[in-house]
């Protein structure tokens, strides 16, 4: 019975734990708790939304610290490019994905990084997360993208190109190595701002200070708003 694991299970880990569907993006189909007594109804909660497709939550251990994200172009589980950053605000708030970032180098990430995608030998355009333990310092990984993740222009303005060696790797070419990317560099994603401001409107002065400071680069470009202008959009709907 789904239940008596997750009572064992929430045991086990004690709070405060996450509570995550199946399914879901930006916070959706995650809770977090920090009682005993709230890991039932969290769990039944997220259960009765994925009743359509048989979905089953899980619980995870919380992990307190700051967060990176790391991606890059790897071929049979061997780094070809790679660009990690510090997550400074995410969507939502409590931990998601990157809305500001700052590139960055710290000891230990690349080589916890590369291991999972060694692991796994691993081809492709791919992302991975983890969050240092503020416990320990330890890099606790979070989950693995196989596939094009949303702070991928990051990687452009910190120097690496990611996609004409990718194209050559599907042509059967070979890429030689270059793990060298420019660090401090800070990005902000201007749909991720918007849903955040929309939670948060004490974010506005902050966003707009970002927008206008040339040091900051950012996904959003008058020549092509099109698609911003859609997640404006979209943004106030699924806030509401």
């Amino acid at each position: 019975d789904g239940e008596d694991e997750v009572k064992q299970a929430s045991s086990e880990l004690g709070v405060p734990l996450v509570v995550k569907g199946e399914r879901g993006d930006s916070g959706r189909n995650v809770e977090f708790v920090t009682s005993p007594e709230e890991v039932l109804p969290a769990y039944r909660r997220i259960a009765q939304r994925e009743q359509s497709y048989g979905g089953r939550p899980s619980l995870q251990e919380m992990i307190r610290g700051q967060s990176y994200s790391v991606g890059g172009l790897f071929h049979e589980g061997r780094a070809l490019r790679i660009c990690a950053h510090k997550k400074v605000l995410t969507y939502p708030p409590f931990g998601g994905f990157t809305v500001k970032g700052v590139t960055s180098r710290p000891p230990g990430l690349l080589d916890e990084s590369m291991r999972v995608f060694d692991a796994f030998g691993y081809t492709g355009l791919g992302h991975v997360e983890f969050i240092q333990d503020v416990r320990d310092g330890r890099y606790k990984f979070i989950e693995l993208n196989p596939r094009v993740w949303g702070s991928i222009g990051l990687a452009e303005h910190a120097g690496v190109d990611l996609f004409a060696p990718y194209n050559a790797l599907a042509q059967g070419e070979s890429v030689a190595p270059d793990l060298n990317y420019r660090e401090g560099v800070t990005y902000h994603r201007f749909s991720g701002e918007i849903r955040l401001i929309l939670r948060q409107p004490s974010r506005l002065p902050g966003f707009l200070r970002d927008a206008l400071d040339p040091r900051i680069c950012s996904d959003f470009t008058w020549s092509d708003a099109g698609p911003h202008l859609f997640s404006l959009t979209l943004a106030s709907v699924l806030n509401h």
